[in-house]
């Protein structure tokens, strides 16, 4: 099971798209890859994602990517 852990999401997204191939079933069931790839990614995130129900793939890693993008404004916010 791959997981994002301590990659970025376009690394995780990069990781994922190259499994693909070796599972059908992500290949041919958007909502099942669209499940998969949030259950992968840092809870932070995944949550985030999740609550607005994106309906495609491009959706989902916008998402997971701004809210990334966001969590690092608000660390670097805090450290100042």
């Amino acid at each position: 099971n791959l997981a994002q852990g301590k990659l970025t999401v376009t690394e995780y997204w990069e990781r994922f798209t190259k499994l693909l191939k070796y599972v059908p079933q992500y290949q041919t069931d958007e909502k099942f890859r669209i499940q998969k790839f949030i259950m992968g990614l840092n809870p932070i995130i995944g949550g985030e994602v999740d609550v607005h129900s994106p309906t495609t793939m491009e959706g989902v890693v916008e998402k997971s990517i701004r809210q990334e993008q966001k969590l690092k404004a608000i660390s670097a916010h805090k450290e100042e």
